[in-house]
């Protein structure tokens, strides 16, 4: 029910699906023993077939419910499975999770994690590179969730105020993609300063002598005069500037 969900919109006929094809499944695993994967598909896509009441407020049919829960087994077990029939929240799960995995690893190593700074800040990196780092260094819970695609994350209960999660509450709010919440992070850095203008100036200097040493005097000169990489440039560079400030980046 949640892929349904996740796909179009929620409606009670999508728990009503899930529910019967789950009861249809362990009745196939537990009473009848069947295992075969093909047996399996087509026997709930039958058993869907006979509850066409299910299916009137639904967007899809019997056999999209199958075919779907065939990919979930074989997530299950381990199998690779074509990216082409994720959801675009399937796919971006499964790229987050790689991102957890990769700083992680940047975790154990100095130069492994300078590496992974600059690749941060160069525009065909994926944005959900920095904003996992992002949610780690703040504290919100991630949750693999066993099966490729359904990841998820959790505020941490002592700052859930602060820190809110996104309009589909599956993932944090993102701090690279929406201005909004990239200004956050520059109003943080500020606040660092304690108003102190000498400091502030200070800190300032000091946040731009280092991206400047991730990136390169003439590099960084380049992009900043580009008005075509500003944008996504100005809030990479605030995301890397508050990972130094505030966490072990």
């Amino acid at each position: 029910s949640s892929w349904l969900d996740g796909e179009f919109i929620p409606q009670q006929c999508h728990q009503d699906i899930g529910d019967a094809t789950a009861a249809h499944y362990c009745s196939l695993r537990l009473d009848e023993g069947v295992s075969d994967l093909a047996s399996v598909v087509l026997s709930v896509a039958s058993s869907l077939e006979t509850q066409p009441q299910l299916f009137d407020e639904a967007f899809v049919g019997p056999f999209d419910v199958a075919n779907k829960l065939s990919e979930l087994l074989l997530r299950r077990m381990g199998r690779e499975i074509c990216e082409c029939d994720m959801t675009p929240a399937e796919l971006r799960a499964v790229a987050i999770s790689r991102h957890v995995r990769t700083i992680r690893e940047a975790e154990k190593d100095l130069f492994a994690k300078y590496n992974l700074v600059r690749d941060m800040l160069e525009p065909t990196t994926d944005p959900d590179l920095l904003n996992v780092a992002l949610w780690i260094a703040m504290g919100y819970e991630y949750d693999a969730g066993g099966v490729p695609g359904t990841c998820s994350w959790a505020q941490p209960e002592s700052r859930a105020e602060a820190l809110p999660m996104a309009d589909d509450g599956i993932f944090p709010v993102d701090f690279v993609r929406d201005k909004n919440w990239t200004q956050a992070l520059e109003l943080q850095i500020v606040a660092a300063a304690d108003e102190d203008s000498e400091e502030e100036e200070r800190l300032a200097h000091s946040l731009e002598e280092y991206i400047e040493t991730i990136v390169g005097e003439e590099l960084l000169q380049v992009r900043r005069s580009s008005t075509d990489n500003e944008e996504w440039f100005a809030a990479r560079t605030a995301a890397v500037k508050w990972l130094h400030l505030f966490s072990e980046f």
